[in-house]
Protein backbone atom coordinates (compact mmCIF):
# COMPACT_ATOMS: atom_id res chain seq x y z
CA UNK A 1 0.00 0.00 0.00
CA UNK A 2 0.86 3.67 -0.22
CA UNK A 3 0.98 6.40 2.12
CA UNK A 4 0.60 10.31 1.23
CA UNK A 5 1.77 13.20 2.49
CA UNK A 6 3.05 11.93 5.87
CA UNK A 7 5.54 14.72 6.25
CA UNK A 8 5.98 15.58 9.87
CA UNK A 9 4.50 12.08 10.95
CA UNK A 10 5.64 8.93 13.36
CA UNK A 11 3.94 5.85 12.26
CA UNK A 12 4.16 2.17 13.94
CA UNK A 13 4.01 -0.29 11.35
CA UNK A 14 2.29 -3.81 13.03
CA UNK A 15 2.66 -7.18 11.31
CA UNK A 16 0.87 -9.86 13.28
CA UNK A 17 0.66 -13.55 12.53
CA UNK A 18 -2.88 -14.56 12.57
CA UNK A 19 -3.97 -18.11 14.59
CA UNK A 20 -6.71 -20.70 12.68
CA UNK A 21 -8.37 -22.68 15.55
CA UNK A 22 -6.47 -25.76 14.44
CA UNK A 23 -3.01 -26.54 12.93
CA UNK A 24 -3.96 -27.17 9.69
CA UNK A 25 -1.64 -30.35 7.87
CA UNK A 26 0.34 -30.76 10.38
CA UNK A 27 0.24 -34.83 10.01
CA UNK A 28 2.61 -34.00 6.25
CA UNK A 29 6.15 -33.98 7.43
CA UNK A 30 6.05 -31.72 4.65
CA UNK A 31 4.28 -28.97 5.48
CA UNK A 32 6.14 -26.63 7.58
CA UNK A 33 4.15 -23.55 7.95
CA UNK A 34 5.41 -22.09 10.68
CA UNK A 35 8.35 -21.57 8.90
CA UNK A 36 6.62 -19.20 6.83
CA UNK A 37 7.15 -15.68 8.49
CA UNK A 38 5.82 -12.24 6.69
CA UNK A 39 7.84 -9.40 5.60
CA UNK A 40 7.35 -5.96 6.04
CA UNK A 41 9.64 -3.64 3.32
CA UNK A 42 9.30 0.18 3.97
CA UNK A 43 10.19 2.70 0.46
CA UNK A 44 10.23 6.20 0.53
CA UNK A 45 9.45 6.93 -2.85
CA UNK A 46 10.30 11.05 -2.03
CA UNK A 47 13.90 10.09 -1.86
CA UNK A 48 14.52 6.60 -3.30
CA UNK A 49 15.19 4.97 0.17
CA UNK A 50 14.29 1.37 1.52
CA UNK A 51 14.08 1.97 4.80
CA UNK A 52 14.49 -1.52 5.75
CA UNK A 53 17.23 -3.81 5.89
CA UNK A 54 18.52 -5.76 3.16
CA UNK A 55 15.66 -8.59 3.04
CA UNK A 56 13.12 -6.67 4.93
CA UNK A 57 11.75 -7.30 8.44
CA UNK A 58 10.44 -10.31 9.89
CA UNK A 59 10.17 -12.69 13.19
CA UNK A 60 12.28 -15.23 14.20
CA UNK A 61 11.07 -18.93 12.81
CA UNK A 62 12.80 -21.74 14.52
CA UNK A 63 11.85 -25.39 13.06
CA UNK A 64 10.91 -26.89 16.00
CA UNK A 65 8.34 -23.78 17.40
CA UNK A 66 5.30 -24.93 15.56
CA UNK A 67 2.14 -22.11 15.21
CA UNK A 68 0.06 -24.38 17.74
CA UNK A 69 0.27 -27.08 20.03
CA UNK A 70 -2.42 -29.79 20.52
CA UNK A 71 -4.14 -29.45 24.29
CA UNK A 72 -5.64 -33.17 23.37
CA UNK A 73 -7.00 -35.44 20.28
CA UNK A 74 -7.99 -32.55 17.70
CA UNK A 75 -8.22 -29.35 20.41
CA UNK A 76 -4.85 -27.20 19.35
CA UNK A 77 -4.43 -23.70 20.74
CA UNK A 78 -1.53 -20.98 19.88
CA UNK A 79 1.84 -21.77 20.68
CA UNK A 80 3.07 -19.30 23.34
CA UNK A 81 6.49 -19.44 22.01
CA UNK A 82 5.67 -18.68 18.64
CA UNK A 83 6.92 -15.04 18.12
CA UNK A 84 4.75 -14.28 15.03
CA UNK A 85 4.11 -10.56 15.47
CA UNK A 86 6.28 -7.53 15.27
CA UNK A 87 6.49 -4.27 14.75
CA UNK A 88 8.76 -0.74 13.55
CA UNK A 89 8.53 2.69 13.82
CA UNK A 90 9.45 5.24 11.07
CA UNK A 91 9.72 8.83 11.84
CA UNK A 92 9.51 11.27 8.89
CA UNK A 93 10.73 14.80 8.76
CA UNK A 94 8.45 17.87 6.99
CA UNK A 95 10.49 16.86 4.45
CA UNK A 96 9.82 13.75 4.16
CA UNK A 97 13.22 12.18 5.03
CA UNK A 98 12.53 8.96 6.75
CA UNK A 99 14.02 6.87 9.58
CA UNK A 100 13.28 3.41 10.99
CA UNK A 101 13.79 2.36 14.07
CA UNK A 102 12.58 -0.18 17.39
CA UNK A 103 12.37 -2.89 15.09
CA UNK A 104 10.59 -4.93 18.01
CA UNK A 105 9.38 -8.63 18.05
CA UNK A 106 6.36 -8.98 20.22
Amino acid sequence: FTLKDIGGLTLNFTVSHHFWEKDYYHEYDCWSDHMLASVLTINNTVSGVSLNPEGGWSHPVNKDVKTHIEQKKDVYVPNPEYKGDFYVLVTCSTDCICSAYNYTVL
